[in-house]
């Protein structure tokens, strides 16, 4: 996929341990966890991605969004999206849609800055507050007492079919329990 933007530990699109230079156990790349790296997006855009540990195996990660282990929130991810409105994060849109993760491998999810997910009808117009959305692991339109995880910068029906670009505000802090 290339080579890491400046300052990022490996490159978008691929995981610590693509190009099998490392084995991967719970412990390898423990330094890396729940870290936030500036780079820029395909539009020159800051863009703040973390490293996180897949817990376990993920299935075609591209446009989704993936759950925390508990305890263990902006470091180790147990699922994709598996609540509605958890605290969550999408997955960093350089992976492609069919990239797999494998278990303990590190990746990156956006902390903040914007990015082309997986969404559902919901996101209607800009300004539509998101939420993880678990039964197709992507985003739709937060309910009242979800973890709002961005904003739409556009109606899904103004990018490719099924997908959306929202703006991630960045912070994995829970929101409000009602709003």
């Amino acid at each position: 996929m290339g080579y890491p933007g400046l300052g990022l530990p490996f490159a978008r699109g691929e995981t610590y341990s693509d190009g099998g230079l490392v084995t991967m156990d719970a412990t390898v790349g423990e330094h890396l966890l729940g870290k936030v790296y500036e780079t820029t997006d395909s539009s020159g855009r800051l863009l703040k991605l973390r490293c996180v540990r897949a817990d376990a195996a993920l299935t075609n990660v591209g446009g989704k969004t993936v759950s925390y282990t508990a305890g263990k929130v902006g470091r180790n991810v147990d699922a994709l999206c598996d609540s509605d409105g958890e605290i969550c994060s999408t997955v960093d849109d350089e992976y492609a849609t069919t990239k797999d993760i494998t278990q303990y491998d590190i990746f990156y999810v956006v902390e903040e800055g914007d990015v082309i997910v997986s969404a559902e009808s919901g996101i209607s117009a800009a300004g539509v507050k998101c939420m993880g959305y678990a039964a197709n692991d992507n985003v739709t339109a937060a309910t009242a007492g979800s973890y709002v995880l961005g904003y739409a910068n556009e109606a899904l029906s103004a990018t490719t079919t099924g997908y959306a670009s929202i703006h991630v505000c960045g912070g994995l802090k829970p929101s409000d329990p009602a709003s």
